[in-house]
């Protein structure tokens, strides 16, 4: 009987509710915060509106007036300089996440682009993954691509790591699913293996070589995950992205011993039972 694994499957990579950690984000920070000055404030009128039941209400005192928050960014950027010499204060990045919780990617967009006002003000790394971040809940994967690009062509940042802005990149190039997705993607990755001050994270490379396999193109899946030893959990979703692109090109033999090596390592160093993808397990005819 012949025996393959998971032939014609499209890979899928689910996601939680952010892509990045709120470690990378911060957002539960932010809105802890907003809700730290709530209680603190002393407005009779704007603390008899928090405790209505009107969650409009409560949304309108996060700070998600976005007009007003322009207008305070104008006025902060005639003091920028002394507050982030005194106090090491950027505004970018809150701002930023108050454009995310208020999903206003549209918003987002149109400051960023403002390059001769608020783009020079919010422009902080720090910002700009929220903004990217932002983006790729919006589903505008084209622009989340050409920010990155643009943060990689700047001399500036040559030689920062740019992890989670790279893994959103690849992340959008996923989702687009086409041809040139994956040439780009196969740019990038391969522009970030020889500067020697970057790395691919596991993850971008998971979604590379998802991206790769979903353009039918297993060589180039296996190429990709060999850049490096994976750990944790990606080791299980890279290594299931190992099996598939084996048994897409034929190797059968080697797909199933990889399977076998992967469920002894895992049942001997973790108490759980190990899991491996079901893509990884269908043999035809079974």
């Amino acid at each position: 009987m012949q025996t393959s694994l998971s032939e014609h499957t499209r890979y899928h990579i689910y996601n939680r509710r952010y892509l990045l950690g709120d470690g990378a984000l911060r957002i539960q920070s932010y809105l802890n915060h907003c809700q730290d000055y709530q209680s603190n404030y002393d407005d009779a009128r704007k603390e008899d509106e928090l405790k209505t039941d009107d969650p409009s209400c409560k949304d309108r005192w996060l700070c998600t007036d976005v007009e007003m928050c322009i207008k305070m960014a104008n006025q902060f950027q005639k003091v920028k300089y002394q507050l982030q010499q005194r106090y090491d204060f950027f505004f970018g990045p809150v701002f930023m996440r108050m454009l995310h919780h208020s999903k206003k990617a549209d918003i987002a967009f149109k400051l960023m682009e403002d390059r001769k006002g608020m783009r020079n003000l919010l422009f902080h790394l720090t910002a700009v993954v929220i903004y990217m971040d932002l983006l790729y809940e919006g589903e505008k994967y084209e622009q989340v691509v050409k920010c990155y690009e643009e943060l990689d062509r700047s001399q500036k940042y040559k030689h920062l790591p740019l992890r989670n802005h790279m893994t959103l990149a690849m992340a959008a190039l996923y989702k687009m699913n086409s041809q040139q997705a994956l040439e780009k993607a196969t740019e990038l990755v391969q522009a970030t293996y020889h500067n020697s001050k970057r790395i691919t994270s596991p993850r971008t490379r998971a979604y590379a070589a998802a991206l790769a396999l979903n353009q039918n193109n297993p060589d180039l899946a296996l190429e990709i995950l060999k850049l490096s030893v994976e750990s944790d959990f990606v080791q299980s979703l890279n290594t299931a992205l190992k099996i598939i692109a084996l048994s897409r090109l034929d190797q059968v033999d080697a797909a199933m011993e990889l399977l076998d090596k992967y469920h002894v390592q895992t049942s001997i160093s973790y108490d759980k039972p190990s899991k491996i993808f079901p893509d990884c397990v269908r043999i035809n005819g079974i």
